[in-house]
């Protein structure tokens, strides 16, 4: 029975075969499948096109994204198997691993979970340094840098899920069961729930508080001292802040779903106690139910991580296009120089007084999203020359005003 702990005669019981048939049979593993095909998507643009982000943001959102893949992969369809499959998983894991399987799944769920939060953690707070101060970050966080934060992460998480999983547990004779020792168990909840849920959830809330407001303030600030027109404004501020933007929405649906999972088995009973105890409902159906709602809201992040990505990212949008081959190529040829961004037409008016007399000089100026050198010198240059071109006509205009008069 792939739900034992809701006996067969409960009251209840058929409240369980529509929650397992007609929700958790297809939709999990569908939406397990799409987001990891869209991911990998996602992270084939991340390791192609550096440009993307900048290089040490770019570091964290592949180790996320690496992250969201195992998690999808790995551990969220490891609790659909051993909700859907039961016996015939938990028989054919005990053939590869032998009396070390739940160990050996434990260790595998924690060290993922444990360094998707840190990896989310770190990256929340690279974007914080980087709005505060832009140049010193820049300066300080290194590729190579940031390559050493990210493995000491993973180090951390994967070191500190095998040393808590062999303290608390011993391998029992049947294969898929393990000897638990619930004061360690006890012990287990509680590191998990302080150091590698509560204090990252923590970091992430604080410092999407203070990037949002960072970001609003520094938008004010622009628009209050450069006089630049409303498209170029709109699409500089989308440029620089899309990865901010981007972080804080992932922020937002992690902050949402993921302690919705610890506060029910803090409540209910099984984290606390360290077995099923339907504390909260008094029904252990329900709170079976539940159980797998919630477990499965810790992976919702994970499945729509990607369209985040795209949602939050043109280029993300373009290169998964190309990809797919559905640009023409001679649109892909062309691109290669405007690398994807369509170019802005902005009319300026220009108005110069003189004797109560003015001239209106309307100019049309391309100006493409991405400056090159070369095309930042030629209209310095076109402009120096039409200031030179307008004083030289007014001078010939006061020049025939002063001899008519």
């Amino acid at each position: 029975m792939p739900w034992s702990s809701c006996p067969s005669n409960a009251s209840n019981h058929h409240h369980v075969d529509n929650f397992v048939w007609k929700f958790y049979s297809w939709y999990v593993i569908s939406g397990n499948v799409l987001a990891a095909c869209c991911s990998a998507l996602c992270l084939i643009v991340l390791l192609r096109h550096p440009r993307v982000f900048a290089s040490s943001t770019r570091a964290w959102f592949i180790s996320l994204t690496v992250s969201d893949i195992f998690i999808l992969v790995i551990v969220a369809n490891d609790m659909y198997a051993e909700v859907i499959l039961f016996n015939r998983y938990r028989t054919f894991l005990a053939y590869l691993f032998g009396g070390y399987t739940c160990q050996i799944r434990v260790i595998v769920v924690l060290c993922v979970a444990w360094s998707s939060n840190l990896l989310q953690t770190g990256l929340s707070l690279e974007r914080l340094a980087s709005i505060i101060a832009p140049m010193r970050t820049r300066i300080n966080s290194t590729g190579r840098m940031t390559r050493m934060t990210i493995t000491g992460i993973l180090l951390f998480s994967c070191l500190s899920a095998i040393t808590i999983t062999i303290l608390s547990s011993e391998p029992a004779k049947p294969e898929y069961f393990v000897d638990l020792d619930l004061d360690w168990t006890k012990v287990v909840y509680n590191v998990d729930l302080i150091v590698f849920r509560a204090i990252p959830f923590i970091t992430m809330l604080i410092s999407s508080a203070v990037i949002a407001l960072l970001i609003r303030r520094q938008i004010r600030q622009r628009t209050a001292l450069v006089s630049i027109s409303a498209v170029q404004l709109t699409a500089l501020q989308y440029r620089e802040s899309r990865a901010s933007l981007l972080l804080l929405t992932m922020n937002l649906t992690t902050l949402l779903t993921n302690p919705l999972f610890l506060l029910f088995e803090l409540l209910d009973g099984e984290g606390s106690e360290g077995h099923s105890v339907a504390k909260l409902t008094g029904d252990e159906c329900v709170s079976w139910i539940l159980r797998q709602f919630f477990n499965y809201l810790l992976y919702f992040n994970n499945q729509t991580n990607w369209i985040l990505y795209i949602a939050f990212g043109a280029r993300f949008r373009y290169h998964i296009k190309n990809m797919l081959l559905c640009t023409p190529k001679r649109l892909r040829r062309h691109s290669q120089y405007t690398d994807g961004v369509s170019q802005l037409i902005t009319p300026t008016v220009t108005t110069v007084t003189h004797q109560n007399r003015s001239v209106l000089i309307n100019r049309t100026q391309t100006i493409p999203m991405r400056l090159t050198k070369s095309w930042a010198c030629s209209q310095r240059n076109k402009s120096e020359q039409c200031k030179v071109r307008i004083s030289g006509e007014n001078r010939s205009n006061s020049r025939l005003e002063n001899n008519y008069e």
